[in-house]
């Protein structure tokens, strides 16, 4: 009876082993995807220490970081959130934490999250690495040059924050429409060289058969004073 009992024990486990093994794949913890899009990351047009390139707007946001804030956070939100909105929130937060010392560090972290968040997803929106350092370490620690380097990242990939959403959309709107215009004016002019090319053969073509029929008229009259003599 002992050997019947160590025997019955094993094939237990066994059966239990099996049980786990068949547990459905989607029940175990999967990795986070860092990078849901599948695309390799491109690189920021600019550094984070790179202000100069843009010395107007390194000294608006020296002075007022609440201005270069508003108008990144227009154009990230795509106009759902107005300037002065963002504006408005920012300053609330500095006012905050300058009521004491005591509030100081919650409400700076707030403001440095908020801000964090949207370089975040300026990031997510063309596919930007987080470098040189996380959203808000970078502005934790280098604050005034984070929001430069994602105002200049705007103005490289075609928009304008200083004008806002709605006109960046009504002047990407006009560039449309004019490259619309032009697409028929190309087509237009390629029409043209090919007339003006098939022109140039039938010409050709009349000149050859001209110069043809001379020559045989020459010809025949040669054969015609050859005959007579």
């Amino acid at each position: 009876m002992d050997d019947l009992g160590a025997v019955s024990e094993p094939s237990v486990q066994t059966e239990q082993e099996d049980d786990k093994s068949k547990l459905p794949e989607t029940d175990l913890p999967q990795p986070p995807d860092s990078n849901p899009t599948g695309r390799p990351a491109e690189a920021w047009k600019s550094g984070l220490c790179a202000c100069c390139n843009n010395p107007c707007n390194a000294l608006v946001t020296a002075l007022f970081p609440c201005v270069t804030f508003g108008q990144v956070a227009e154009m990230v939100d795509e106009g759902n959130i107005a300037c002065c909105t963002s504006i408005t929130l920012y300053m609330g937060m500095c006012l905050a934490i300058g009521l004491g010392i005591g509030l100081c560090c919650k409400w700076k972290y707030g403001l440095c999250k908020q801000t964090a968040d949207y370089r975040t997803k300026l990031r997510k929106k063309f596919n930007l690495p987080q470098s040189p350092a996380p959203d808000w370490a970078a502005h934790l620690c280098c604050h005034w040059c984070a929001l430069c380097q994602e105002y200049r990242e705007l103005q490289s990939r075609g928009f304008d924050p200083s004008l806002g959403w709605k006109k960046n959309e009504a002047k990407n709107r006009e560039k449309d429409q004019q490259q619309t215009m032009e697409h028929p004016m190309n087509q237009n002019d390629e029409m043209k060289k090919l007339s003006s090319i098939k022109v140039g053969i039938l010409v050709s073509v009349f000149q050859s058969s001209s110069t043809l029929l001379f020559t045989t008229e020459l010809l025949l009259q040669h054969v015609e004073i050859i005959a007579d003599s």
